[in-house]
């Protein structure tokens, strides 16, 4: 189940707020090594703030658990690419575009006692990145994401190009990937890991496409 947040909708839910930068913490501090900003276990940034408009994708499992997350911010607005990497992004083609959005902070928890994610729950988020992005306007997503991520993807039937050279980030290689978001993209997600749709079974979003 997916579930589809501003974050105003999930600062009414401050427990499952709090798990997913417990998770975010766990993920990109200490098994991926990143310099990211943390505080007693939790991974929070400025874009987690009001004023950077963000979306969060949080797939939950039957007892509500929390199974993975990312979160969406327009490029029209603050993102990371721009905002922090940006010596890493000058020049590619990253236009502040309403129909690009951020991808970031994608993450999957790996099962129980394995170091392996579950992939019909790291499909799902990508899923419904397309089920919410589509009828808001949204054509295409980037992100400084795993090398790994991206092959990932490409095996899901997303369109994915790099538009940088790898970079090392703490224990990962990661690029900066481009992927469409179309009705395509989100019928080969589905086909290739027999999800049904929806995928999304909560959206408490206020987002609408803007006026062209």
């Amino acid at each position: 189940m997916i579930e589809v947040r501003d974050l105003p909708a999930l600062e009414r839910q401050p427990a499952l707020r709090e798990a997913m930068h417990q998770q975010r913490f766990r993920a990109f501090k200490l098994r991926h090594g990143w310099d990211v900003a943390s505080i007693n276990g939790f991974e929070i940034d400025q874009f987690d703030r009001v004023s950077a408009n963000p979306i969060y994708l949080l797939a939950r499992g039957p007892s509500g658990n929390l199974l993975g997350s990312c979160r969406l911010l327009q490029m029209s607005g603050p993102n990371m690419l721009h905002d922090v990497f940006r010596r890493h992004t000058e020049g590619l083609d990253l236009p502040r575009d309403p129909g690009l959005w951020e991808c970031t902070r994608y993450t999957v928890e790996p099962r129980p006692g394995r170091h392996q994610v579950d992939p019909s729950v790291a499909a799902a988020l990508f899923a419904a990145l397309c089920e919410w992005g589509i009828p808001r306007g949204i054509t295409a997503s980037a992100g400084m994401t795993d090398v790994a991520i991206v092959r990932f993807m490409r095996r899901l039937g997303i369109d994915t190009t790099w538009v940088s050279d790898p970079i090392q980030i703490g224990e990962t290689k990661t690029v900066v990937a481009r992927f469409e978001i179309s009705q395509r993209t989100y019928e080969r997600i589905l086909a290739t890991m027999q999800l049904e749709k929806p995928v999304i079974a909560i959206d408490l979003t206020s987002y609408q496409r803007s006026a062209a």
